[in-house]
């Protein structure tokens, strides 16, 4: 499972809070889906030019084991191949899924999952950084895994994180994969 640092993201505002979010630290993060119902909107947007994505269900216990996860690999992609520089072993790097936050700037309207808030201080919305996207993205109903990292101990060319799944108890979550239609 590949994050990546956010800096090919197409939402320009996204990739911008996403990577000033960790001041001392670089996020690395993975966009998946919060919904019961599969998206055609997201499909079209990320099934790829050529229709080759993929969706997985990952179960609540695939989840939770790929957080248990105890090193992880930095890295950089190459001509399609993953080059690994460096591992490190927790507690060198944090890892969390956090839901996002859609917000209105000019209404401060907020959304996240079935919630909402209106009139939010300003401050509120300030301090959202990693977990902010602009409120026409709400449909997506994103959650969002993130790995965050020392930048001292994030060498310069890298700007991946691959988490081996190889070795983790995904349950069921690989046999609900569903290609692109």
């Amino acid at each position: 499972l590949y994050l990546n640092d956010g800096r090919g993201w197409n939402d320009i505002t996204d990739r911008t809070n996403f990577r000033k979010d960790g001041k001392d630290r670089v996020n690395f993060g993975k966009c998946f889906s919060f919904s019961q119902d599969e998206n055609v909107a997201m499909w079209m947007l990320y099934g790829g030019i050529h229709h080759m994505g993929a969706m997985v269900d990952f179960t609540r216990m695939g989840i939770n084991n790929i957080l248990k996860t105890s090193s992880i690999e930095l890295g950089y992609f190459e001509n399609g191949q993953f080059c690994s520089v460096k591992t490190i072993e927790r507690p060198d790097f944090e890892m969390w899924v956090t839901d996002i936050v859609y917000c209105n700037e000019k209404t401060r309207y907020l959304k996240r999952s079935d919630e909402t808030c209106t009139n939010v201080e300003q401050s509120v919305l300030d301090q959202l950084g990693a977990v902010r996207k602009a409120y026409p993205w709400n449909y997506e109903n994103e959650c969002r895994l993130i790995v965050s990292v020392h930048m001292n101990a994030v060498p310069e060319k890298c700007d991946t994180v691959k988490i081996d799944l190889s070795m983790i108890d995904l349950g069921k979550s690989l046999a609900r994969a569903y290609y692109c239609p």
